[in-house]
């Protein structure tokens, strides 16, 4: 199995489960690839909900970094 899923959750130690898995192709150099990726999430609902708030929050801050230095540009 995926050695990352058998980690505890490095914020509360709780177990982590696969919560979906999806395959991406990837246009590389020569060609193109497919990779299959899996979305690994906290068995306990608060962490994992305090992490997507977290999460989202970053992501906010990376837009408006990103629009202030294309402004600037």
């Amino acid at each position: 199995m995926n050695p990352y899923v058998e980690l505890p959750c490095p914020r509360c130690k709780s177990p982590q489960i696969v919560s979906k898995t999806w395959t991406e192709t990837v246009q590389t150099f020569s060609g193109t690839v497919k990779v299959q990726c899996s979305q690994i999430i906290c068995t306990n609902k608060e962490c994992q909900a305090e992490f997507d708030k977290n999460l989202e929050a970053d992501n906010k801050k990376k837009a408006a970094i990103r629009t202030k230095r294309e402004e600037a540009e």
